[in-house]
């Protein structure tokens, strides 16, 4: 789902998971990023300051900035106060936080994983990944651990996991509640020259 400001101008995006079809196994996503709200689970970026959405933008603010001015993940219930600001520069981002690098996939750009390990629970596996091209942020991504069936979702095998994810998670191969990945992902370019 797209997200406007009060002026009807692009905002974000959210993806929510109908619980009926999923429920995220206990642990410190729950709530951060993913948020129950009612009969789904939602995770939502922001691509202005979501202190800008209730004033909102201009038409001129939209043609200078384009879409947006930067990425914020929600991170708890209050958008004010729970975001995690993307860095633009992924020579930045590697020293100052725990986003770990994973590989290049072709056309998509550099992987980056939340604070990813070989032993870490599947419950602890953030659902968000970034990608960059040329040292810039260029994507993002949700990664749910189910099986959604929307035709928006790509659903990477265990096998090539390896091939973006580094290290990949041991309990992708060993926790039961693991059923598979369902990922989206979300471009800043049109461009298909995203070859790290």
């Amino acid at each position: 789902m797209l997200i406007f400001d009060v002026n009807g101008i692009i905002a974000g995006i959210q993806t929510a998971v109908p619980k009926a079809t999923w429920t995220p196994p206990p642990g410190p996503n729950v709530g951060h990023p993913l948020i129950d709200d009612g009969e789904f689970w939602t995770l939502t970026a922001y691509f202005i300051d979501p202190s800008r959405i209730c004033t909102g933008r201009t038409s001129e603010d939209l043609r200078t900035e384009g879409t947006g001015t930067a990425l914020y993940i929600q991170n708890g219930t209050d958008p004010l106060k729970s975001v995690i600001h993307i860095l633009q520069d992924e020579k930045q981002l590697v020293p100052t936080t725990q986003w770990t690098k994973g590989h290049c996939f072709y056309t998509m750009g550099d992987h980056y994983w939340y604070n990813v390990r070989a032993d870490m629970p599947c419950n602890q596996f953030f659902p968000s990944c970034l990608l960059y091209n040329k040292g810039q942020l260029n994507a993002f991504c949700w990664a749910l651990n189910t099986q959604l069936n929307s035709p928006r979702y790509e659903h990477p095998t265990l096998s090539v996991l390896s091939q973006f994810i580094d290290p990949v998670p041991q309990c992708f191969a060993t926790d039961p509640d693991y059923k598979a990945l369902s990922t989206m992902h979300v471009y800043f370019s049109s461009e298909i020259s995203d070859l790290c």
